[in-house]
């Protein structure tokens, strides 16, 4: 299965700087996915933030209901040395643990697919 979201960066920008923003990126991104993020500028945090929202959730899609919107934490990107992401599923119980995923960004806007790995 495939999963596509796309994420408007002006719209994740205001909700990330707005008032619940620090609450909503514990509930979304794992401590090594922001320890990933830092050092970057503004633009580039919120543009990789952004990024990895959007592989979250089409993860979700592509899991055909395996996972959902309460799993965003359960779903962990982490970027090797080439710069590829790889995607890995931390809950208990779930059949597929890996999915190949694909970000792109151009413009105001932040594309992800993602397909569940076949190994």
């Amino acid at each position: 299965m495939i999963g596509v979201d796309i994420v408007y960066l002006v719209r994740f920008k205001h909700i990330i700087e707005g008032k619940n923003g620090e609450r909503l990126i514990k509930r979304i991104y794992t401590e090594d996915e922001l320890k990933q993020c830092n050092g970057k500028n503004n633009e580039g945090l919120i543009q990789s933030l952004a990024g990895r929202f959007a592989i979250k959730e089409a993860v979700i899609k592509a899991s055909k209901g395996e996972l959902t919107i309460a799993d965003l934490r359960s779903i962990e990107i982490k970027q090797d040395s080439k710069g590829f992401l790889d995607v890995f599923i931390t809950k208990d119980g779930v059949c597929c643990r890996r999915y190949e995923a694909s970000v792109n960004h151009d413009g105001e806007y932040v594309v992800a697919v993602s397909l569940k790995a076949s190994y």
